[in-house]
């Protein structure tokens, strides 16, 4: 737990497949789910607790012009070969759009949502429906 992290508030950390998953209301993933194979996120995706009801994730956009574009950027930043390599593993490993909610597993009481950017971000936002 960072030092400024409030003592109200929750902090986990471990293995996610070794522990349940954090009993709350929203999860936001920034630049990890992209680590994972189909069926991990599958089943992370299956132990979603019930009180979730919204899902944001930024993650990289699996596009060709991503590719190149991290690589013209790299040469012009002069960045190091270890971020250049980096950023081609995580643009390889990233989603297309609707990916996200396959991959997790999410049903129809899920709306999701997917915008690619033009500088390689793919947003995800889903929302559990509450039925009447």
């Amino acid at each position: 737990r960072p030092v400024s992290w409030p003592a109200d508030a929750r902090w986990t950390q471990g293995d996610l497949f070794e522990q349940p998953l954090p009993d709350t209301e929203v999860l936001i993933a920034n630049l990890f789910l992209h680590h994972f194979k189909d069926p991990q996120l599958a089943v992370l995706g299956s132990r979603l607790s019930p009180k979730t009801r919204l899902i944001l994730a930024a993650e990289p956009a699996r596009y060709r012009i991503h590719t190149i574009l991290g690589r013209l950027f790299c040469s012009i930043a002069e960045l190091h070969p270890i971020t250049r390599y980096d950023m081609q593993v995580s643009i390889r490993g990233g989603f297309r759009s609707g990916e996200l909610v396959t991959a997790l597993g999410l049903g129809p009481e899920w709306e999701c949502q997917t915008h690619d950017t033009l500088l390689g971000a793919n947003r995800f936002l889903a929302y559990r429906t509450i039925p009447d």
